[in-house]
């Protein structure tokens, strides 16, 4: 995969959506590749404003209107920091990586962006479409897996 980020649907935006965003609003003339991106991730403050002023949700909306604000595609290195424990390294059909955690195992083919959890005696509990590590969280939510 050549781009390592995406712009999210405005849909996407939830709380503890991580995200980074760059802010050169009001800079002229500059080069966007020497003003770093930071992250973010949306918390329950961010949606309530001080008297008149924008939330950070708001505010983010308009970085997301102008592509400002990104969302890298899905590592083994979130997976592992989310307690994954990696396993293994394939390449039949792209790269792929195993990796456990208690009685499951998630597979994630990094080009295509597809991703299966399984159960330890085999029964797949989720197959599809995963591009970054707010659809991996969500998915172990609602597969229940701690």
């Amino acid at each position: 995969m050549e781009n390592k980020y995406f712009v999210p649907d405005i849909e996407d935006l939830h709380i503890g959506y991580e995200f980074e965003i760059i802010n050169n609003f009001g800079l002229f003339e500059v080069d966007e590749d020497t003003i770093p991106w930071t992250r973010h991730i949306l918390k329950e403050g961010d949606i309530h404003a001080a008297y008149d002023d924008y939330t950070f949700l708001e505010i983010c909306v308009q970085y997301l209107n102008s592509n400002r604000l990104r969302v890298p595609y899905l590592t083994k290195e979130q997976v592992e920091a989310e307690g994954w424990v990696f396993h293994s390294q394939g390449n039949s059909g792209g790269i792929f990586y195993l990796l456990f955690k208690n009685s499951f195992r998630v597979t994630i083919w990094i080009d295509s962006l597809e991703i299966e959890f399984e159960e330890s005696e085999g029964n797949t509990l989720f197959y599809g479409e995963c591009k970054d590590i707010n659809t991996f969280r969500k998915i172990c939510k609602l597969l229940n897996i701690k």
